[in-house]
């Protein structure tokens, strides 16, 4: 037996529309069967189906606050300003802070921590290329990043650097994170310096004699003592490999693939 209000359906929406979200706009085409609230009524955050929904049940949020349908699972707070981690989680239907507001510990969206931000030291470059430190109040108005760098609102998981300028990432968003701007990498000390200035890494130097360079090579280079290796589907990034017709020897050359020689074939 159904509710008030309600009515039993042997396939209703897998989205039944709610005070907090009366038209959803993404719905899988999944068969629900039970009890749903009638056309013009909604669900709400009492499990029951009104005609009206009241404030509370609405997308109404306090001051400061605004509603997201997927908020992210590490909102900015006083204590922690700009979390560096986070994971991909979705919180459904959820009141967070507005873009240049931090949760503080009496869990309002304020603009101002005042003593509950936290000062935090970070590494810069002064002109004649010394290394020096400096404290930077991490506050929601002042967004003080190092030299090169830039205030991102979502920030990537996985910032490029000297040492692997093209990684390979999720959509992961980091809120509110000083990363560096364009043009610019972060080397082994935390300083983003210009792409030119990163050391040469052995990828940028240039391959042997009838190698070639693939940007997702075999793990596996077939060999003259193994031509047809059992591999993995492994993708090892920016390497040399020999050349279609050619084979590894045992001195690491690549050779013509019939020079191999006849007891290892």
């Amino acid at each position: 037996m159904c509710g008030p209000n309600e009515e039993f359906k042997e396939c209703g929406s897998a989205c039944e529309p709610s005070c907090r979200e009366p038209r959803p706009k993404v719905c899988t085409l999944q068969c629900v069967v039970g009890c749903q609230c009638k056309p013009g009524f909604f669900r709400n955050d009492k499990n029951e189906c009104v005609a009206e929904c009241d404030n509370a049940s609405s997308n109404i949020c306090p001051e400061n606050e605004e509603f997201k349908q997927c908020g992210t699972a590490c909102e900015p707070t006083c204590e922690n300003p700009r979390p560096l981690i986070c994971t991909a989680q979705c919180i459904i239907n959820v009141c967070q802070c507005k873009p240049g507001f931090f949760r503080n510990s009496q869990k309002k969206c304020v603009a101002q921590c005042g003593s509950e931000s936290h000062i935090m030291p970070i590494a810069s470059l002064n002109e004649e290329g010394a290394t020096v430190s400096q404290s930077v109040q991490r506050s929601t108005r002042s967004n003080t990043c190092g030299v090169n760098e830039e205030m991102k609102a979502c920030g990537t998981a996985c910032e490029p650097s000297c040492e692997n300028p093209n990684p390979t990432c999720s959509k992961q968003c980091i809120p509110d994170v000083c990363q560096c701007m364009d043009t610019f990498l972060r080397d082994s000390n935390g300083k983003c310096i210009p792409e030119e200035w990163c050391p040469k890494r052995p990828e940028d130097e240039p391959c042997g004699t009838n190698e070639e360079r693939v940007e997702c090579g075999t793990a596996c280079e077939p060999t003259c003592s193994d031509p047809k290796p059992t591999c993995t589907k492994q993708c090892v990034k920016n390497v040399c490999r020999c050349r279609f017709g050619f084979i590894r020897n045992s001195k690491n050359q690549c050779i013509p693939t019939n020079a191999c020689p006849e007891s290892v074939r």
